[in-house]
């Protein structure tokens, strides 16, 4: 399972990023957004779908979204401006407004809306991607050690 989400973390990030020592990764100091949290959901989708991929046992989606609870971001996904565009989740959101009352509900509700936005993007970042992803960082790699050993 860790394997596999480090692999699948390493065919997320960003190109460019491979160029620049520890890949760019930074502490942040304070959460005020949910990029982390949406870092997580697009490498949980890449997972799910590599492990699937591998014949490995599949957690179920909500399995995975609960490590993401852990995050210091989780309570401000309600509030991002991301998630409140995407007006295919607001509009399934709507039959848990009952949610809103109790914090132990509301908590709930988060995870309903983060196991949604993860579905999504599973359509998005396929095993294929995953495949033609890896295939492109492992070329850079190579070419960088390369140029690193001349």
């Amino acid at each position: 399972w860790y394997i596999c989400h480090e692999l699948c973390h390493f065919v997320e990030i960003e190109e460019e990023r491979l160029y620049i020592r520890e890949w760019g990764l930074k502490i942040p100091v304070e959460y005020r957004t949910t990029k982390a949290i949406r870092r997580e959901l697009r490498v949980l989708a890449y997972q799910y779908n590599l492990q699937e991929y591998l014949g490995n046992r599949i957690q179920s989606k909500a399995e995975y979204c609960k490590a993401l609870e852990a995050m210091p971001d989780f309570y401000n996904v309600w509030e991002d401006k991301e998630f409140q565009s995407d007006k295919n989740l607001l509009e399934k959101m709507r039959q848990y407004d009952y949610l809103n009352d109790e914090p132990e509900l509301f908590h709930k509700k988060i995870f309903i809306l983060l196991e949604w936005k993860m579905e999504d993007y599973m359509e998005k970042f396929t095993i294929e991607r995953f495949l033609s992803e890896w295939e492109k960082r492992n070329n850079i790699l190579r070419e960088k050690r390369s140029f690193e050993n001349v």
